[in-house]
C-alpha cells in the first residue's frame, strides 16, 4: 500500500527549498488580516518546483477567520493565473477559542468562491480536527474532501482522505515540523482527485537505498543527520555497521532531536540499546 506524505509549512519554519525530501507541499498563504512572510518565497520555489518535476503538485491554505474574505484575499495573493496544479484549503480551527459557533455559511461561501476561480470543487479542500469540523464547519459541501489533525490516533471521518499525524516530525530542511499523509494513496490516486488534467510533471528521480537498519538515506538537520528505524535492528547494532560508537549517537541524538521523538528515544535507551530500536524511531549521527 503507498502512502503520499507532505510536509505542512508557514512563516514559522524556514523556507522551503531542495532539501525537502517529498513531491508533494502545503504552504499557507495567510490567517485572516496577516500575510505569511515567507509565502512568496515558498510558493514561488512550489511553482519552480512543478515545472521541473520537483512536485507534482501542492496546497496553499489560508487559516478561516469570520468576517474576513478568506477566499478574496487568497485570490489576491495568487493572482489571475493559478498553477494547474495547485489546491486551495481552508484551515477551520478553533484557535483557542477565537472562532466559535457554526461557521458554515461563510465558510461554504469561500469553498464555493475558490472552486469557481480554480475551475472546480475537486481542487478545493479542508482542514481540521474532528471537533473543530463538527462544531464550525458542520454542513460542508457535498463531497468536500478533508484532511483531518490528530496526534495519537488516525481517526474516521466523512470526506477524509488525509491524516496531518504530528506536528513534530523532523524534516528537511525544516525540522520538528507538521506532517501529512494520504494513507493508501499514490500520486496518480491524488492527481484524479483534485481533478488535475494538465500533463503529470517528470516523473522525480527514485528515493535513494535505505541504509539497512533505517527506512530510507538520513535527512539532514543542523550539523547531524537524522534517521529512522525500521524496526528490524538495535542502535548496537546499527552502530557496528557503520563502524561507529554507541554512546556517541545516543549524544548525537540528544543534542539534536527534540520533543515527541527526544522522548520515544529516551525511552528505547532506558529499555535497552540490544533490544530493536521501534518502528519509525528518530536517531542521529554526524556523517551520512
Amino acid at each position: 500500500m503507498t502512502d503520499t506524505l507532505w510536509s505542512d509549512i508557514s512563516e514559522f519554519q524556514t523556507d522551503v527549498n531542495n532539501a525537502y525530501p517529498y513531491h508533494f507541499l502545503a504552504l499557507r498563504s495567510h490567517d485572516g488580516g496577516h500575510n505569511d512572510l515567507h509565502f512568496m518565497a515558498n510558493v514561488t520555489w512550489a511553482n519552480n518546483s512543478v515545472k521541473s518535476g520537483r512536485l507534482w503538485g501542492y496546497i496553499v491554505y489560508y487559516f478561516y477567520r469570520p468576517g474576513f474574505d478568506g477566499a478574496a484575499s487568497f485570490i489576491n495573493r495568487i493572482g489571475p493565473h493559478p498553477n494547474p496544479r495547485m489546491v486551495a484549503m481552508i484551515d477551520v480551527e478553533g484557535a483557542q477559542g477565537q472562532v466559535t459557533g457554526n461557521q458554515s455559511g461563510q465558510i461554504n461561501r469561500e469553498f464555493h468562491a475558490l472552486a469557481a476561480y480554480l475551475g472546480s470543487p475537486k481542487r478545493v479542500i479542508g482542514y481540521g480536527n474532528v471537533g473543530d469540523l463538527n462544531a464550525l464547519w458542520p454542513q460542508k459541501p457535498p463531497g468536500a474532501r478533508l484532511i483531518v489533525a490528530n496526534y495519537s490516533a488516525n481517526p474516521p471521518y466523512p470526506g477524509k482522505f488525509a491524516h496531518q499525524f504530528s506536528d513534530n516530525h523532523v524534516t528537511a530542511p525544516f525540522g520538528p515540523s507538521d506532517i501529512n499523509s494520504a494513507d493508501g494513496m499514490d500520486q496518480r490516486a491524488l492527481e484524479m482527485m483534485f481533478g488535475f488534467t494538465t500533463s503529470p510533471a517528470p516523473t522525480p528521480p527514485p528515493p535513494a537505498a535505505a541504509f539497512p537498519g533505517t527506512t530510507g538515506p538520513s535527512v539532514k538537520l543542523g550539523t547531524a543527520h537524522v534517521w529512522h528505524s525500521d524496526g528490524t535492528m538495535s542502535l548496537v547494532a546499527f552502530a557496528a555497521r557503520r563502524n561507529a560508537s554507541v554512546v556517541n549517537l545516543i549524544r548525537v541524538t540528544a543534542e539534536n532531536v527534540t520533543g515527541a521523538d527526544y522522548t520515544a528515544f529516551n525511552a528505547y535507551v532506558v529499555s535497552g540499546v540490544k533490544l530493536p530500536m521501534p518502528k519509525g524511531l528518530a536517531f542521529c549521527t554526524v556523517n551520512a
